[in-house]
């Protein structure tokens, strides 16, 4: 899976700012992935979550504002190197 961090910038054009609220997207997240971190501060929300599909995030995400700030990581070498450094262990 994917490491995906995301920011986003609440624009009034795509959403109401003021109301927003958050568990929508802790629920949507859920549904595509696990390991979730969301929250909203004045007009940002702050997303991590790891998931196989990190363009379904970023294109979620969309839906409320801009987003400057992105980038998914593969989880898969790193998993790989440590269940071969258990082996050996």
């Amino acid at each position: 899976g994917y490491c995906t961090e995301l920011l986003i910038q609440l624009m009034s054009a795509k959403t109401d700012i003021e109301s927003f609220d958050i568990e929508p997207v802790k629920e949507y997240l859920g549904s595509i992935g696990d390991s979730i971190v969301a929250f909203k501060t004045d007009s940002i929300v702050k997303i991590h979550v790891h998931t196989l599909t990190p363009e379904r995030v970023l294109e979620y995400g969309r839906r409320f504002g801009d987003c400057p700030v992105s980038w998914a990581k593969c989880h898969i070498p790193f998993i790989g190197t440590f269940l071969m450094n258990c082996k050996r262990g």
